[in-house]
Order: C-alpha cells, then structure tokens, then sequence
C-alpha cells in the first residue's frame, strides 16, 4: 500500500493525493483526490501518468454509475488518461458494520477485460483490499 502525495514546489501546500494497493497482476488505486484550487490545471493528468510510469502493469479504479454529471465527468477523466470502463456489475463489498454494498464500476488500463479477467480482479479485490470473500 502506497500513498503519493503531491505538493506545489513553492507553497509546499499539499495538492493531491493518491493511494494505491500493489496486488499480484495490477495496482489497484483506493482513493485520488485532488485540491479544488489545484483542479483544472492538468495536475490530475501528470498524477495518472506518473502512476502509469512507476507501475507497468494494469491500473484498476473504482467509479460511480454514470448517473450524474459529476461521475459521468470523472468518468470520462479517466477514459481520457488511457483507462477502460468495464460494463460488468460489481459491487464495492459494506467497509464497515451498518453499511451496505454500493454498486459501482470498475475501470482499467490494459483494455476491455474479459470475464474471466474481470473475476480475477474482483476476486483480488474483495480478498486482498476488502478482506472478504
């Protein structure tokens, strides 16, 4: 587990952050937030790519239906920084007690996955991040 953080040279003020899981046949990134001063600027882009850089294997991502405006944008974010929306239901297991699973959708580099790719990563994930399964 890796934590990026991104800070402006002169300021030192931290603009973004990424975390990711090193899993056996990909990187998987849990989280990518970026400073609403900082957004706009294409500080989102050189992020995903110097994760591309230090990690030549397949990246995978959570995201939101595309139900909204605001998923529908981080979607296309994402597709335009090399990733691949894979049409197969997939639900982010409850992270706590009292909380319920979320139907998400999960994104990656390396193309569209088969199925039996896709099982392979949603077992990765449900075992090695959410310890379920």
């Amino acid at each position: 587990y890796i934590i990026y953080v991104f800070q402006d040279e002169k300021s030192q003020e931290i603009q973004a952050f990424i975390t990711v899981w090193i899993l056996d046949s990909f990187v998987f990134v849990e989280h990518f937030a970026v400073a609403e001063s900082a957004r706009n600027l294409g500080i989102g882009s050189q992020i995903i790519q110097e994760i591309k850089n230090r990690h030549l294997c397949d990246i995978c991502l959570e995201v939101e239906l595309p139900e909204d405006e605001l998923a529908k944008r981080r979607i296309s974010f994402y597709e335009r920084n090399g990733f691949y929306y894979q049409d197969y239901e997939y639900m982010q297991p409850a992270i706590s007690k009292g909380r319920l699973p979320i139907p998400l959708r999960l994104m990656s580099t390396g193309g569209k996955m088969t199925e039996e790719r896709f099982m392979q990563v949603k077992t990765a994930l449900y075992h090695e991040v959410y310890k379920c399964n």
